[in-house]
């Protein structure tokens, strides 16, 4: 794909050696897919070469953990394939995919065979009814709130961010427990100079006044055929309707949704209401740098206990090591 492609991003690929290199990586691959990480797998078959080291059906040892799989039995099929694997591996819900390739698909001369043109995943967001509502929820209210989950790419936080400051959200976090999270240090991020939210989005937060949810993986359900279970496959509640009482969860990849709201929110915006946004913002970014200061002093004082205890304390080890190495 393109160089440009916001699939581009974020992928890994790894090359595995029979049945033993897929049990070595199982619990890379397993630790992958409950990540939500895109990775492409690609394993040699070789029924020749050593029998332990192959089986007739390879990936069934992780199928419960990989999003997709195929055994191609023709050097096109194989290309076909791998693409496929490639787009299933990025869309949403991103997880691992793998491809067994037979030893004589490897050797095989490919002649005038080309790769086939590549077509990225179609990733849907919300319509333009949608966008438009949950535009004019966070331009009508008096004191609105954004919690971002997990998005897919550093764009789709480019864009988070520019809908909080278009708006004047506070907006919550995950960016402590993974990646491509609202900034935690952004002035917006944290619980407002007002607590009482009269609409709250969530971006990959469910839980929220109007949330944007993608696909889980509670579609992968069916992969499990031994009925193993794993933790994060298991239905979780159904999206796409009204679940509690003026709660809405809406299916659709939030990122894939932004770029939507944010030209609404634009069409909607006002004069009068970019100034009350704008004193809005300020007072939020002043109640969270208090909030963050008083937090850091409550740490501060914590880690003074056992200061000049013997072992010596973590805290004291990070305070004295980081001068001299945090330019190294």
């Amino acid at each position: 794909p393109p160089s440009s492609s916001d699939f581009a991003r974020n992928r890994s690929c790894a090359m595995l050696h029979g049945t033993i290199g897929i049990q070595h990586a199982a619990m890379s691959i397993y630790q992958a897919y409950h990540d939500r990480t895109p990775v492409l797998l690609l394993c040699g078959r070789d029924e020749g070469f050593i029998a332990a080291h192959t089986a007739d059906d390879m990936a069934a040892m992780v199928r419960s953990f990989t999003k997709w799989d195929a055994q191609p039995k023709t050097l096109a099929d194989s290309l076909t394939a791998i693409q496929r694997a490639y787009a299933e591996a990025m869309a949403p819900p991103q997880a691992p995919t793998l491809v067994l390739l037979d030893i004589e698909l490897q050797k095989e001369e490919a002649h005038d065979l080309t790769v086939p043109a590549y077509k990225p995943p179609q990733i849907s967001g919300v319509d333009a009814t949608r966008a438009r509502e949950i535009a004019k929820g966070l331009v009508d209210a008096q004191n609105p709130r954004i919690a971002v989950g997990r998005l897919r790419t550093p764009q789709g936080i480019k864009l988070a961010v520019e809908l909080a400051e278009l708006v004047g959200a506070s907006t919550s976090t995950t960016a402590a427990n993974g990646p491509m999270s609202f900034p935690q240090r952004h002035p917006l991020t944290g619980p407002g100079a007002n607590t009482t939210y009269d609409y709250t989005l969530g971006l990959e937060a469910p839980g929220a006044q109007v949330s944007l949810t993608g696909p889980g993986l509670a579609t992968l359900l069916s992969r499990d055929t031994s009925k193993i279970g794993f933790g994060g496959i298991v239905p979780r509640a159904a999206a796409g309707g009204r679940g509690n009482a003026g709660v809405s969860n809406i299916q659709a990849d939030a990122e894939a949704s932004l770029q939507g709201i944010i030209e609404e929110v634009k069409r909607q915006l006002t004069a009068d209401k970019r100034r009350v946004i704008q004193d809005r913002a300020a007072k939020h970014a002043a109640a969270n740098q208090s909030a963050r200061l008083d937090a850091l002093m409550k740490a501060v004082e914590t880690k003074r206990l056992g200061w000049d205890a013997s072992p010596i304390s973590t805290a004291r080890v990070y305070s004295e090591l980081w001068p001299l190495i945090m330019n190294e």
